[in-house]
């Protein structure tokens, strides 16, 4: 097992913070993977954290925050700016609003830049080094923002009708953002962000756009055609089309990357497997081809080594729905191959910083900026940023936290309730989702991009027992896997959207015992997220229950008849109870063999709706037999429930200690009587005691 010593900053609240409101911050526990590993955790003074008595019916016990390198969290890394003038380098990432900020020359974060996004979503960024402004564009918005990084002044937002947001380009001669569109480009002020011109009537084959100084002359590179290959000359400052170059290649491809190299004058395009290299007239200096076989994502041409770059990522192979390993290729300047070497997972785009002659990539999937010398380009060097927490889970005895942090490094965190102490470990791509046996004395961690289940001994600290291969292909999308567990027959379940399939293996056996095939399941790499196929089993029963949320139907197996299907039950007349595609929406109450599928009961044999429902809006986490309470979150009023479990009234609403927006996810210990509830997008965690519920 891959064990990780983790830091831990620890600042235990002196009194206790009851009906905590959304927008307050407590102290907190700060758990920083390490790169170092070691066979012991770091043990910090003993502190009693431990479910605190409460006088109010939730009292805030502690906050626990995964994030490390920066106070505002940033996370699913997607794209990158260079500021060349003061070798600073930004990254934006999918999940969170705001922009961090590298030191080029110490290779360190150093701050945030506030964007003003309120949604998460793909975001493009861009910078002008000369005037110091940010440029944003989100693609869910068609929005184009911008940010003056030296005093945080934003210009009024411009809604885009179109434009290819990955090949615009920043004009620092005229303050201006230029971006394509299916037919031509657009022109805008980088000052107010108002349009300045649009030229149209190129057919549907604008692309990658350069500008050179000497001209004042915008050159569009005419990607769509693979027949008839050009390259239009627009002037900068009226949009008028002047030009258009000719050019031809030898190899067929599309054209796909464009650079100018204004000491040579000469350009230099990608086509889909070759380089050319033009001279001003279109006629050709020097021809290579690629020799990757990957799927190319991008290439780069670094004039001051006179280098290519060409990052591509591994075909699918043996049954993958996606290909994930990076390659890079280095050539030199006559096509030979220099340096070619593996890293990442999923990388796909280059940005060039000339102040320290280093490439950027962001990636998201492998929660790292990713760093490349080019004056020795061997090697990938990771720059590790962004955290996030889509899982807790409590160990038996309530004293250990376990959270998954899938996109923040692809670890597992423990935190002890008892002392503070923390450390990380894993044994696989993607940790999610974590189960516990009933007795508390096993972890399963699926490794959803493994296609595995390790399987810890929860006494003495995670030791790992064994790692089970599923008998399937290896996951590759970001369809997230479920999984469930049945502790009497020691039986785990890992269900699989992308492949329409439940892996099912003995955790005693340690063996792949079978595969069952959902019907009609919608497969492939179709969307992402977790809750897109479900499953849950009631042990005493025998009955394994799958849930597709595209067809709205419950299939049922019989665990102990070679899990031989029973029957289906068509559920979309609930679906709005039901809800939408989400993690855990299945939960099984063994004490009254009670089953639901998000607010809907069903018969927990057959599997149809027994009529009662919960509260709108209520996903189950937690039980407690005791209080005879169900423990769920309520996103939609951003509230925790305690819910009755005879009647199934709300018994109390507390707030949620952060919007519901940041993706929250929580779990329940009734021996102590203790709700964690954390979020992806801050990866922070808040531990609340439970007092007295009316």
């Amino acid at each position: 097992m891959k064990r990780i010593l983790a830091f831990l900053s620890l600042l235990i609240i002196a009194s206790l913070a009851c009906g905590l409101p959304a927008a307050q911050t407590p102290e907190t526990a700060n758990i920083q993977p390490a790169t170092e590993s070691l066979d012991t955790p770091h043990l910090t003074p003993d502190t009693q954290t431990l479910a605190p008595s409460c006088p109010e019916a939730m009292c805030l016990a502690s906050t626990i925050s995964l994030a490390s390198a920066l106070d505002e969290n940033v996370v699913k890394l997607f794209s990158v700016a260079v500021d060349e003038e003061r070798n600073r380098v930004y990254v934006a990432g999918i999940m969170t609003p705001n922009v961090a900020i590298l030191d080029g020359a110490t290779e360190e974060w150093i701050g945030i830049v506030e964007t003003g996004i309120t949604e998460r979503g793909i975001k493009y960024i861009y910078f002008d080094s000369v005037a110091q402004y940010l440029y944003v564009f989100e693609t869910n918005t068609s929005t184009l923002r911008r940010v003056n990084v030296a005093t945080g002044e934003m210009a009024t937002p411009a809604k885009l009708n179109s434009g290819f947001a990955s090949i615009a380009f920043v004009d620092e001669a005229h303050t201006r953002f230029y971006i394509p569109t299916k037919n031509g480009l657009t022109a805008f002020d980088g000052n107010t962000l108002q349009e300045l011109y649009v030229v149209q009537g190129l057919g549907e084959n604008a692309g990658s756009m350069i500008y050179d100084e000497v001209t004042d002359s915008i050159y569009l590179l005419a990607s769509q055609d693979k027949t008839a290959r050009s390259i239009i000359v627009i002037n900068a400052a009226t949009g008028a089309v002047t030009n258009e170059i000719q050019y031809t290649a030898q190899t067929n491809g599309r054209a796909r990357a464009f650079f100018f190299d204004s000491a040579e004058q000469t350009f230099i395009i990608s086509l889909d497997r070759a380089i050319v290299t033009l001279d001003m007239n279109g006629n050709e200096i020097n021809a290579f081809p690629l020799q990757n076989n990957g799927a190319l994502e991008d290439v780069l041409y670094d004039p001051a080594t006179d280098q290519t770059f060409a990052l591509s990522v591994a075909q699918p192979a043996n049954g993958q729905v996606a290909g994930i390993g990076g390659h890079m290729d280095v050539y030199d300047k006559h096509g030979n191959l220099t340096n070619s070497f593996d890293f990442g997972r999923k990388p796909h785009n280059m940005r060039l910083n000339a102040a320290n002659g280093r490439i950027y990539i962001a990636n998201g999937d492998a929660s790292v900026l990713w760093s490349i010398d080019t004056t020795n380009p061997a090697q990938a060097n990771p720059l590790r940023l962004g955290d996030s927490v889509e899982q807790i889970l409590f160990s038996g005895d309530g004293t250990t936290l376990y959270l998954s942090s899938r996109l923040g490094g692809s670890y597992i965190a423990r935190y002890s309730l008892l002392d503070g102490s923390t450390a990380s470990f894993s044994a696989g791509t993607w940790p999610i989702p974590l189960k516990r046996d009933s007795t508390g004395s096993f972890l399963f961690s699926l490794n959803a991009w493994d296609s595995t289940l390790s399987v810890y001994s929860m006494t003495p600290n995670e030791t790992l027992l064994g790692t089970i291969p599923l008998d399937i292909p290896a996951g590759s999308t970001d369809r997230l896997p479920d999984l469930a567990i049945d502790s009497t027959h020691k039986l785990a379940f890992a269900a699989y959207p992308e492949f329409g399939v439940v892996a099912v293996v003995n955790w005693e056996t340690m063996q792949p015992v079978a595969t069952i095939s959902i019907p009609n399941a919608e497969t492939g790499d179709t969307g992402g997220g977790p809750g897109q196929l479900q499953v849950i089993v009631n042990e005493s029963a025998n009955r394994l229950f799958v849930y597709e949320p595209h067809a709205r139907a419950i299939y049922v197996y019989d665990t102990a008849n070679n899990f031989n299907p029973l029957n289906s039950v068509d559920v979309k007349a609930q679906s709005q109870s039901i809800g939408q595609a989400d993690a855990d929406q299945f939960f099984f109450d063994a004490d009254s063999n009670r089953l639901f599928l998000g607010a809907v009961e069903l018969d927990p044999v057959a599997a149809q709706p027994t009529g009662n429902v919960l509260p709108a809006g209520s996903k189950l986490f937690g039980m407690d037999s005791a209080s005879n309470l169900y423990w769920a979150l309520d996103d939609a009023n951003n509230a925790i429930l305690a819910i009755d479990r005879a009647t199934l009234a709300i018994r109390h609403s507390q707030p949620m200690p952060e919007p519901s927006s940041n993706l929250a996810t929580a779990a329940y210990d009734p021996v102590h009587q203790q709700v964690a509830i954390g979020y992806l997008i801050t990866a922070n965690t808040y531990v609340l005691t439970v007092g007295e519920i009316p």
